[in-house]
């Protein structure tokens, strides 16, 4: 299965909702196309990570511009989008996260209570987002199995911070990992222009330790695994 976003109406394109769409499509072993969705409204849409989930479907995430067509709910100019499909790439259900700020989607994973996780950033202080530290944070909400809010929590300081990769521990927390402007609220040891910043947070979100990684110009991390001796690498 493959995510990403599509500009085209042609070729393989088919369906076109707008200007961008999130563009699905799934591959048989040979990489030839076996079928392919257009996903979005007349805004712009995206889808930035895929999963399949335990029942043979597939859960996305992204960002919306739209407020129409396959999207309803949005909160503002730019929300979280979130779209469950099925094993043939119906939707099931999609929603929309965030609040009038503009807010972004970076990765989603399965849990193991049938719900999802996913990280990204936030610059809205109302809607869905619960705390506003400043420019914009980093965001990671706990859904259950039908997309609805479980918990959601912001973490970073009063400059940028952004989640990009999310996984979950052995211990039932998280570890993600994105990059910061900040030096100050959860971020400590901040090295210049931005860092590496990777922090660990417990099953209901309770921030457990966070690490800054950099120089004196520009980090960001996009990737996360976990490792075999306990560790991370990012």
């Amino acid at each position: 299965i493959v995510g990403g976003g599509s500009a085209s109406g042609n070729g393989d394109v088919t369906g076109p909702h707008g200007h961008f769409d999130a563009w699905i499509v799934r591959l048989d072993p040979n990489g030839g196309l076996l079928w392919q969705r257009t996903l979005g409204g007349t805004g712009e849409d995206y889808c930035r990570s895929i999963q399949q989930t335990p029942d043979s479907g597939f859960i996305f995430i992204g960002e919306t511009h739209s407020n129409n067509g396959d999207v309803s709910g949005n909160h503002g100019f730019v929300d979280v989008w979130v779209v469950k499909l099925d094993a043939s790439g119906d939707m099931e259900w999609q929603h929309p996260y965030g609040g009038s700020g503009n807010d972004y989607g970076n990765d989603i994973r399965n849990t193991p209570d049938g719900g999802y996780v996913f990280t990204g950033y936030t610059a809205s202080n109302n809607g869905d987002v619960g705390t506003y530290l400043g420019v914009y944070d980093m965001w990671v909400v706990k859904l259950d199995s039908a997309g609805q809010i479980e918990w959601e929590h912001s973490y970073g300081g009063s400059d940028g911070d952004q989640g990009q990769a999310i996984e979950q521990t052995v211990d039932g927390g998280y570890v993600v990992t994105g990059a910061t402007r900040s030096n100050d609220g959860d971020v400590t040891g901040q090295h210049g222009e931005k860092d590496f910043w990777t922090i660990k947070i417990d099953g209901l979100g309770a921030l457990q330790w966070q690490s800054t990684l950099g120089g004196s110009d520009y980090e960001v991390a996009y990737g996360l695994e976990l490792s075999p001796d306990g560790g991370y690498v990012a």
